[in-house]
């Protein structure tokens, strides 16, 4: 696991500027420890050497700053290093304009203010090896226009090997979104922190190989409280079984879902808690449900109903899941849960499951026996906002609900978000093949197996996204991203336990 903490953009500004006033030195100081770590770092993994034609792309702000600091110190030890720069200078912070003069006493810039300028100056840019670019860091959220727009469509076909300062321009460095167009790197240089750009939206398609950067900034003001998903820090979560056990020492859970149409989900989801370790697993049927799908035999199946009430459906239940494939029409299903939940039951929460939900929450709730498991629609939904507005502030929707309720929340995604008071875990292991209905259907059942056998919820949320994407990378060894299925990955649960043990 790694030590720094992942920061938003502010939050990283905020540790530049403690580092400032602890070490007593200027910001062009820091601009230049920052560039002298991002040189060594790349000569350390062999991305540059003394015969390549390196092209340096720098920008008004900061981030160009630092790709100026670069340039100077490769032209200092006789790298071969053309800079442009790209803006008005008259729009460059203080330090990135000494930067630029510190360059520019030992080596020719070569400035492009607009897109007319750079077209004519293209043939000087032609046949690099290497091209470091810092347009713009951490400082974009509109879209890129003008003649950085005209630039980063460039860089996206040159045959060089591109490598990025931080983040790949274009990219907002608050949610990972491309802010129109975006470079694609083959490699990035991240200095000091994780910020939350450089892992979620659409950070994993533009960032190429991640190479973290020691700059020397202090890490004394902000807590660890966000870090990524270490997949070493599991190993070992499912011990093997003793010989001298019986099917309830492994928990009995309960599957609740399962309406007209969506018979599938449950049974998905139960076959998954079994494929996990679960020694029981019973499912509850809707009453609209047809069951036309044939059910493996090793499942118990009933068909709910509310009468019986909390009590009797959770005799003999360690934990619930409660949502899949239900249905929003039987408003019987609204108090079923508020029963359901006042029993303290471990439970996951999925799907249909959130729209009861948000019907019967309590403000100031205390839900820490529960984890919600939505993709970004399902949240938005719950919490009354666009998905465009989960997209633009995941980090934030999560945390702020994760501390009013007390609740645990998994947020599915190519990054997915798992969250707790006090701790939001960064699990950026995208894998489109899981792209697929179903796909929640096995992660809610695996979650579900590991809390029935008494896992802490928020552990077995994190090991259950683990389990599902080694049982995904199992599966498609030989499957293609295009062919998988959701039974395919409960097929393959078993190889991603073995792995794991």
């Amino acid at each position: 696991m790694e030590t720094n903490p992942i920061l938003t953009p502010d939050e990283m500004r905020e540790l530049d500027k403690q580092t400032l006033k602890q070490k007593n030195i200027s910001e062009f100081t820091l601009m230049q420890q920052a560039a002298d770590a991002c040189m060594e770092t790349l000569v350390k993994n062999e991305l540059i050497d003394l015969q390549d034609d390196i092209l340096i792309v720098a920008g008004p702000g900061n981030n160009g700053g630092d790709a100026l600091c670069l340039a100077r110190g490769l032209v200092e030890r006789d790298y071969r290093v053309t800079t442009m720069f790209a803006g008005e200078r008259t729009k460059m912070s203080d330090s990135a304009k000494k930067a630029y003069d510190a360059l520019a006493a030992i080596h020719e810039i070569f400035p492009v203010a607009d897109s007319e300028n750079f077209e004519s100056n293209k043939d000087r840019l032609q046949k690099k090896d290497v091209i470091i670019e810092g347009l713009f860091g951490l400082g974009l959220t509109r879209p890129v226009e003008g003649v950085f727009k005209n630039i980063i469509q460039w860089l996206n076909h040159a045959k060089a090997r591109i490598v990025s300062i931080d983040i790949p321009s274009g990219l907002n460095a608050n949610n990972g979104l491309v802010e129109g167009i975006a470079v694609r790197a083959d490699h990035t240089l991240v200095i000091q922190n994780m910020k939350t750009g450089n892992l979620y939206g659409d950070a994993s398609d533009h960032h190429g190989e991640i190479l973290m950067v020691d700059a020397g900034i202090v890490q004394d003001r902000f807590p660890t409280t966000r870090h990524r998903l270490d997949t070493e820090d599991y190993v070992g979560f499912l011990p093997k079984r003793k010989n001298n056990t019986y099917k309830y020492d492994y928990g009995s859970v309960l599957v609740i879902g399962g309406s007209r149409g969506m018979e599938g989900a449950p049974i998905l989801s139960a076959l998954a808690a079994y494929r996990s370790g679960s020694g029981l697993v019973r499912i509850s049927f809707s009453k609209t449900a047809n069951l036309i799908h044939t059910i493996s035999p090793v499942l118990q199946v009933e068909t709910l109903d509310e009468k019986q009430g909390a009590k009797q459906l959770l005799h003999k239940k360690d934990a619930v899941l409660f949502g899949v494939g239900l249905g929003r029409t039987e408003e019987k299903h609204k108090q079923l849960l508020r029963d359901l939940l006042d029993s303290k039951v471990p439970m996951v929460i999925d799907a249909d499951g959130l729209y009861y939900l948000k019907e019967v929450i309590k403000k100031d709730e205390n839900l820490s026996h529960i984890v919600i498991t939505p993709h970004h629609g399902e949240l938005a939904l719950f919490l009354g906002v666009t998905s465009k507005e989960i997209r633009n502030d995941p980090i934030g929707h999560v945390e702020t609900l994760v501390d009013a309720h007390g609740l645990n929340i998994l947020l599915k995604g190519p990054c997915t978000l798992i969250a707790r008071p006090g701790e939001t875990i960064f699990a950026d292991n995208p894998n489109p093949a899981l792209a697929k209905g179903g796909s929640g259907d096995v992660l809610s059942g695996i979650i579900l197996s590991l809390t029935g056998r008494g896992k802490n919820i928020f552990e077995a949320a994190t090991f259950g996204q683990i389990l599902l994407n080694q049982a995904a990378k199992a599966a498609l060894e030989d499957l293609s991203e295009q062919s998988l299925l959701a039974t395919d990955v409960i097929s393959c649960l078993s190889t991603a336990i073995k792995m794991l043990q």
